[in-house]
């Protein structure tokens, strides 16, 4: 009889986190295993957590606890139980004194570690294992999601059904609610994972490593297989593309290149580039004002530059969302996303002032509330900032940045629909007799 297994992300809209779940249900199936939607049903149960904040941490904790509760008791013996993603990664001894001491069939990995899941499920992983091609993130079901989450995915629906029958198929809008939380119809194709980054904040580097590359013919030839199969979506998944190649010594730029050179109409998202390489290369602009990229996040972090550099970091906000302006006039339904962090140490009104400024130059926003990473040198920074403070300025950033959405929302609505109506040149085609 076929094992039966069970999985669930506690990161609500993580992209890597998503396609990692995916990694695990496929290689399930591969050892003809079945999926099962309810943890009482399964022999096998993956949590893949985040550890991105704080908040997600307690969330990871929070389900990894109902978990030992509910499905690891006496009566569930030969259940298993896999602590996978970026919780696991960096919090390794925690869950050995916490779970996997108390209960023996408990085991964490780091994101995707396969060697280690075959070991811990008694799987022949030399004989049985294939590289990672997983091109789907898994559903969204199987995540934690908020009311937030719900509202953009029912809107998603409502305009894609609206504007099938509009026949509008390049907007703003669209590209708006497709790139907002990750979507569904895409093809993925990472690209790489790792990061070459420095800040004092951030534990990613400890969970993620240092940046690894997918050779550009290998995510050639996974774009060429997505169009084969009539695809027209396509994600970019790395923990930062603008340090793809870096690896290797070879320029981003040069490995989108291919991709770009294809005729076919498709459109791409590109998961994440950090804000400097956007400053230092240059040349891949192009491919930013392409319209086939519709998507891309930039996370500033904050709006400040002594504050940016005294986190770790090395480039000037400002200049960024210079550069994210004169990119989205050639490709105006471009939708750049940024990440903005209130709190951090050395945080002063003024610095939290520039953060509000900067909401007003990029399309979406995702406030985020700093919290101290283990191993990070801000655990050790004196200038901390007090709760309330910080709290204060996540709901003041958290307000502007919803209200700015919602109007780019409805100003893009009233722009397609108005778009319709417009007094355009007659298709000579029409005017033949």
């Amino acid at each position: 009889m076929s094992k039966k297994y069970y999985i669930h992300s506690t990161a609500a809209g993580c992209t890597s986190n998503l396609w990692e779940s995916a990694v695990y249900d496929d290689y399930f199936k591969s050892e003809e295993m079945n999926r099962v939607f309810k943890p009482d049903d399964a022999d096998v149960i993956v949590v893949n957590t985040c550890s991105v904040t704080p908040g997600f941490e307690v969330q990871s904790e929070k389900y990894i606890e109902k978990m030992m509760r509910t499905q690891m008791g006496d009566k569930a013996k030969d259940k298993k139980m896999i602590i996978a993603g970026c919780y696991s990664a960096i919090r390794a001894e925690k869950i050995d004194d916490a779970w996997a001491k108390e209960h023996e069939n408990v085991t964490h990995i780091r994101p995707v570690e396969m060697e280690k899941l075959a070991k811990s499920l008694d799987f022949d992983h030399e004989k049985t294992y294939k590289p990672i091609s997983t091109n789907r993130f898994d559903d969204i079901s199987n995540c934690e999601s908020t009311i937030p989450h719900k509202i953009v995915w029912g809107i998603r629906k409502v305009v894609r059904a609206l504007y099938k029958v509009l026949r509008i198929e390049k907007s703003y809008l669209l590209n708006f609610l497709d790139t907002m939380i990750f979507s569904d119809g895409f093809y993925v194709i990472e690209v790489g994972h790792g990061c070459a980054g420095g800040c004092t904040f951030c534990s990613i580097k400890q969970s993620r490593g240092f940046v690894q590359s997918q050779e550009e013919m290998t995510v050639l030839d996974r774009l060429n297989d997505g169009l084969n199969k009539g695809y027209k979506n396509f994600w970019l998944l790395a923990t930062d593309i603008g340090a793809w190649g870096l690896d290797r010594n070879k320029n981003p730029a040069d490995l989108m290149a291919p991709l770009y050179e294809k005729e076919e109409d498709f459109r791409v998202v590109l998961n994440y580039i950090e804000p400097r390489w956007l400053l230092y290369h240059e040349n891949i602009h192009k491919y930013l004002k392409d319209h086939k990229t519709i998507g891309v996040t930039v996370p500033i972090q904050s709006g400040s530059t002594s504050l940016i550099y005294h986190s770790g970091r090395r480039y000037d906000p400002v200049q960024v969302a210079d550069c994210v302006e004169a990119i989205k006039e050639k490709n105006p339904n471009l939708i750049v996303k940024t990440d903005i962090m209130v709190g951090l140490p050395n945080e002063s009104w003024k610095d939290f002032y520039m953060s509000c400024k900067a909401v007003f130059r990029f399309d979406v926003i995702v406030p985020i509330i700093f919290g101290v990473r283990p191993g990070t040198k801000a655990e050790r920074d004196p200038n901390m900032i007090s709760a309330p403070i910080k709290w204060i300025r996540m709901i003041i950033l958290s307000a502007l940045a919803l209200s700015w959405q919602v109007y780019n929302c409805i100003s893009g609505f009233f722009k397609d629909i108005f778009g319709l109506f417009r007094f355009k040149k007659e298709d000579p085609e029409l005017l033949k007799d």
